[in-house]
């Protein structure tokens, strides 16, 4: 076996080792879009959970999360579901774009839906949606600092199991028929596309009109 063969098997090695999640829900950039806590900031309402299905979301968060702002992330009911009428046992765990676990989460939420907050401590609350009328988790900080960056989110059924690296997340759950929402609420502004990124994608989008047109 020569040096080429060896060096693209290792490579390609590698590639499976540290694999990102292949099916996942990009969310973008989270940003504030409404001054009022009660308003999620972003969400994705999840249908019923299959047997040790694990669900994987991507986003971007945009400023350093300090002792001023503030992340926080809460699996919660969601109004009009259809089902069953026992709310989602979740767990959450949240990780780096290099595969490492940050935080995990079971039953900080409002009864088995998990919660994870991170940024400045304090009291922040919201009152549950759809057929709960209960106030939902504390958002006060208490999962640290959250830097700029590209994260990935897993949500599971209980019980799960959350490995420290490679985004390696279980479930022994056997599946379940509600659905649940995962939202986000910050105060960190949004980042906005630079303006070369931007350009370039109406440039490209101007060039291939052009050559529609031209055919």
């Amino acid at each position: 076996m020569n040096k080429f063969m060896l060096v693209a098997l290792a490579t390609v090695g590698c590639g499976l080792a540290f694999a990102q999640p292949a099916n996942y829900i990009d969310l973008g950039n989270i940003g504030d879009i409404d001054p009022n806590y009660q308003t999620e900031d972003a969400f994705s309402d999840m249908d019923a959970f299959g047997a040790g299905q694990i669900k994987w979301f991507k986003f971007t968060f945009g400023g350093t999360n300090g002792t001023v702002n503030y992340l926080d992330i809460d699996t919660i009911n969601v109004a009009g579901f259809t089902g069953g009428t026992t709310p989602v046992d979740t767990e959450i765990g949240l990780y780096d774009n290099l595969g490492n676990r940050i935080a995990d989460d079971d039953d900080d939420g409002y009864g088995l839906f998990s919660s994870l907050s991170f940024g400045a401590p304090g009291s922040r609350n919201f009152t549950q949606s759809g057929t709960m009328s209960a106030r939902g988790p504390l958002g006060n900080g208490r999962d640290g600092v959250l830097a700029s960056g590209t994260y990935w989110l897993a949500v599971g059924q209980f019980n799960a199991a959350f490995g420290n690296t490679n985004w390696t997340v279980t479930s022994t759950g056997t599946g379940d028929v509600d659905r649940s929402r995962l939202a986000f609420r910050t105060d960190v502004a949004a980042v906005p596309e630079p303006f070369s990124v931007v350009a370039m994608g109406a440039g490209l989008l101007a060039l291939a009109r052009r050559r529609r047109n031209a055919k």
